[in-house]
């Protein structure tokens, strides 16, 4: 009987990093990342990596509950190089126990490496927040 061997993909790096997010995970998104692998993003602006990838997905866990991201669509380059669009759901929760529903959306571009994100620059808007909580009465 034979084995099937199989090579981990650009696609298992994009799965691995949303399904971390998706879980509530901070370390399961890390751990999708490679030991050196490193991020940056409008709300992250410096590279970082290591611990500091859980930290700034515990602060974003923190002020948003219900967090939910869907891929949108893929792109992959022969050189171990994906691009997705992604779509992020959320609430916020006020202080008298309102949720109010969010949205959010973006691209995130990675390099990968065996499997595993080594580089990801995430894009989206930023101040799109700011106006849905202005919008909700909360900023």
């Amino acid at each position: 009987m034979s084995t099937l061997e199989t090579t981990p993909t650009t696609r298992d790096a994009v799965q691995a990093f949303i399904a971390g997010w998706n879980a509530h995970s901070p370390k399961a998104v890390r751990d999708a990342f490679t030991a050196d692998g490193r991020l940056c993003d409008p709300v992250v602006p410096s590279w970082t990596s290591g611990e500091a990838i859980e930290a700034a997905v515990q602060r974003a866990l923190d002020r948003y509950t219900d967090v939910a991201f869907t891929v949108r669509s893929v792109l992959e380059a022969p050189d171990e190089r994906v691009a997705f669009e992604w779509r992020m759901t959320m609430a916020v929760v006020t202080s008298d126990g309102r949720r109010v529903p969010m949205q959010l959306e973006g691209v995130d571009v990675c390099r990968v490496r065996d499997g595993k994100i080594a580089e990801l620059r995430g894009y989206f808007d930023r101040a799109a927040i700011g106006e849905q909580l202005k919008a909700a009465g909360l900023a």
